[in-house]
């Protein structure tokens, strides 16, 4: 299937459709998103708002009340962006354990241990307007990809995308599949190495 991109000079376009295809992917392969960490974020910042209402509401009546309610405001408004630094680590995608996949196929043996039964942390790195990204696949655990057996894959720019401006999901779906099963089997050498040239010569 190809998705079209509006205009394939567009950097941020071209980055978006790479993030959307990433996630479609991985939870394709049966990796259910861990969504723990978005519902902390919405109801962080639905307490926001309720705070702000209160300030409002409170404004002619009582000073000390309205001041409570704007400092709440304030804390749980920093909430959010706390959780996205702290929790996800600026992560594409937290996942649980995997699962069966879109096609129905029970997850592999190799994909049963330690590094990815508690699912994993997923993400794309592009500089602006750089001609590379890096897909990273590690431990939930490991939010900053540190760990040694964090798989990296490197992907040019344009090489899914086409010249008419299509977008070639399957066939990146294809690759984030073999990153994903590298990582399971143990081929990752950090998030520092590129891993490509080993995950293409995978049986």
């Amino acid at each position: 299937m190809a998705t079209p991109i509006s205009n394939v000079y567009d950097h941020v376009a071209v980055r978006r459709a790479y993030d959307d295809a990433t996630v479609c992917a991985v939870l394709d392969a049966g990796y259910d998103e861990d969504t723990r960490t978005v519902d902390a974020k919405i109801a962080l910042s639905i307490a926001a708002i309720g705070a702000a209402c209160a300030a409002h509401a409170v404004t002619m009546t009582n000073d000390a009340t309205r001041w409570a309610c704007a400092a709440a405001y304030g804390a749980l408004a920093c909430g959010a962006p706390c959780v996205a630094k702290y929790a996800e680590r600026d992560a594409l995608l937290l996942t649980r354990a995997r699962g069966v996949d879109c096609d129905g196929r029970e997850p592999a043996a190799w994909a049963r241990n330690e590094r990815s039964k508690d699912g994993l942390t997923v993400h794309v790195r592009c500089a602006r307007l750089a001609e590379t990204l890096e897909v990273i696949v590690s431990a939930k655990s490991d939010g900053k990809c540190e760990a040694k057996d964090a798989v990296r894959c490197d992907v040019r720019c344009e090489e899914f995308v086409t010249e008419d401006g299509e977008f070639l999901e399957d066939e990146y779906e294809a690759l984030i599949w073999r990153v994903l099963e590298a990582f399971e089997r143990g081929k990752g050498r950090g998030a520092s190495v590129d891993c490509r040239a080993a995950i293409e010569k995978m049986k």
